[in-house]
């Protein structure tokens, strides 16, 4: 009897824990994360930027609150933005909106990850896991490639002007 209620209770708790599982796969399933990298501008750097595109397949908004890192100090989510002429950085404290069905990507010259006070060096081809944390998703660790800055291509890296 007492075996037969061991049972009972182990398969109750596999299934319990089945559909957990299966209700937060289905969850981090709204998100898919492309093209995620740190870049970083020479050996000795203090500081990092970091890229990546959320797009939200999902049927409802998701925020990205905030980011967490081991390899730095201090991560926090930035914007770069033209206030009267002048290109200026600004910390994002409120978050940034992903809609549902849409794609925000964090890149050069717009949102972006900052990693401060960085606590190791980084080396390109390196990956480096980054925590990010959403309004309905929570927690979700997500790798990212360490690329040389300097190393970028044109299309994503110019020390040109326009007016050249």
């Amino acid at each position: 009897m007492l075996l037969q209620k061991k049972t009972a209770l182990t398969h109750i708790l596999i299934i319990f824990l089945g559909m957990a599982f299966s209700i937060s796969a289905k969850a981090s399933e709204s998100l898919i994360f492309d093209k995620a990298t740190v870049s970083i501008s020479g050996m000795h750097a203090k500081v990092a930027a970091g890229y990546v595109s959320i797009e939200n397949i999902g049927a409802k908004e998701d925020v990205l609150l905030s980011v967490k890192s081991d390899f730095a100090k201090i991560s926090e989510i930035h914007e770069m933005k033209h206030v009267n002429g002048v290109m200026k950085m600004r910390k994002i404290t409120s978050g940034i909106a992903i809609k549902s069905n849409t794609t925000v990507s964090l890149r050069k010259g717009g949102y972006h990850i900052m990693f401060m006070k960085l606590a190791k060096h980084l080396s390109p081809g390196e990956v480096v896991s980054v925590k990010l944390k959403f309004q309905n998703l929570g927690w979700v660790i997500k790798d990212f490639r360490v690329s040389d800055g300097h190393q970028m291509s044109g299309n994503e890296h110019s020390h040109t002007e326009d007016n050249q």
